[in-house]
């Protein structure tokens, strides 16, 4: 048995860019449970928080580039008080809804009230979120 190096390793991965545009559907959550698309995190709240204001974008992370192009549509996106740099918008459907991004897989999730987070980028000195 041959032993790889840690650069050995990464040096055989090839990170080419996704393709895959096909559409993931999650039937029933709990509250409590996430989905992840790329570095976004979709978790299903037990309860609407309080002292939320309607968002002018259904853009759901901050930023220009394409990899902070994920969208909610079908649904009503709010903005908190809340200024933790790993915690984003709140998004509420009434219907079945659409995670939309274009280099990741649509997901279709179902209604409920629902909390935006952010990757944590590790490299980091502060505590701050991946920026694609």
């Amino acid at each position: 048995m041959t032993q790889q190096t840690a650069e050995t390793i990464m040096q055989q991965i090839q990170a080419d860019a996704c393709t895959d545009t096909g559409e993931r559907f999650v039937g029933a959550m709990q509250a409590g449970q996430h989905y992840r698309q790329g570095d976004l995190y979709v978790q299903l709240l037990g309860s609407q928080p309080e002292g939320l204001s309607l968002a002018d974008t259904h853009q759901l992370a901050p930023g220009t580039t394409q990899g902070s192009r994920h969208t909610a549509e079908g649904a009503q996106v709010y903005t908190g008080s809340d200024s933790h740099p790993l915690l984003g918008p709140v998004v509420v459907a009434s219907e079945r809804w659409a995670l939309r991004h274009p280099e990741h897989a649509d997901v279709s999730l179902p209604s409920g009230c629902y909390r935006i987070g952010y990757q944590r980028d590790a490299a980091a000195e502060e505590l701050e979120r991946v920026r694609d």
